[in-house]
């Protein structure tokens, strides 16, 4: 029963830690906002500005979407960065040769409108593209293809439209007054897990292996009677 439980246990640990796409995990936003995740993206236009995903809906959500992953970075990159995952992020630049993932966000209401919203990643948040010509340039290397970044003006969190935001680790705090055009932004995750999360795979791994071994090295006595 030990090893059976043993066994059962180790690949709990290691599935549950296993690597998967870097991910929006989950988002809120204060009443009466709330915090939409959109699982397939592709066929939104004019996205941030009367997007096509807000026709006949509550315009006042703020909308997310994961984009590309393991982009390696092939120049230096200009971003709001939270070095060490401290809060308060400031302008920067992130090397070239990182390997990061990418998500979109934005909060497109039809008349000004104000709303706080925090969303948490799995993978721990590197950066922040936030301007019109920050964005426009990394469409191409980060966006998905069949979703209208384009035509949007004023894309980016306006510095007039109250914007101030924070990074703390996976999560991103967002606090922001806007109207159509609304506010979008890039968040710019580790494309891969921490090393605690490496660490945990192998641990579970290792538990599979002994609990093989525990079974192997024990012998079964079977004992009829005619």
């Amino acid at each position: 029963m030990r090893k059976h439980l043993l066994a059962a246990a180790a690949v709990t640990l290691s599935v549950s830690a296993a690597p998967a796409s870097a991910a929006i995990v989950i988002g809120t936003a204060n009443p009466p906002a709330t915090f939409v995740k959109i699982n397939n993206p592709v066929g939104l236009t004019n996205v941030g500005n009367n997007t096509s995903q807000n026709n006949g809906l509550n315009v006042r959500n703020v909308y997310g979407f994961d984009e590309k992953q393991k982009v390696t970075l092939l120049a230096p990159l200009a971003a709001h960065l939270a070095p060490g995952g401290a809060t308060n992020a400031g302008a920067g630049i992130i090397a070239a040769g990182t390997q990061v993932a990418s998500h979109y966000l934005f909060f497109d209401p039809v008349r000004t409108t104000a709303a706080v919203s925090t969303i948490t990643f799995n993978r721990k948040v590197i950066g922040i593209v936030r301007t019109t010509a920050g964005l426009a340039a990394t469409d191409a290397l980060l966006g998905i293809a069949g979703v209208g970044y384009t035509n949007v003006p004023g894309r980016g969190l306006e510095e007039g439209n109250s914007v101030t935001f924070a990074i703390n680790g996976n999560t991103v705090t967002l606090d922001t007054r806007s109207a159509t055009p609304g506010d979008s932004f890039r968040v710019l995750t580790a494309a891969v897990p921490e090393p605690a999360t490496w660490a945990m795979m192998i641990l579970g791994f290792g538990l599979i292996g002994g609990a093989l071994r525990q079974a192997k090295g024990r012998t079964t006595t079977r004992v009829r009677f005619a």
